[in-house]
């Protein structure tokens, strides 16, 4: 247990990962109108197997 938590601890303290450009950039959309987009794209897209 120890040793999972000093490499845990490790990775956290000395491995740096740079942000995607998309999260770095603003965000254009609501929550709401990323989610009607979602329903949008679902209620358009059959699922295969299942018509």
């Amino acid at each position: 247990m120890i040793t999972a938590e000093l490499a845990v601890a490790t990775m956290l303290l000395f491995v740096k990962v740079p942000l995607h450009a998309k999260a770095v950039a603003e965000q254009t959309l609501s929550y709401f109108s990323d989610m009607r987009l979602g329903f949008s794209y679902l209620s358009s897209t059959t699922i295969s197997g299942l018509s």
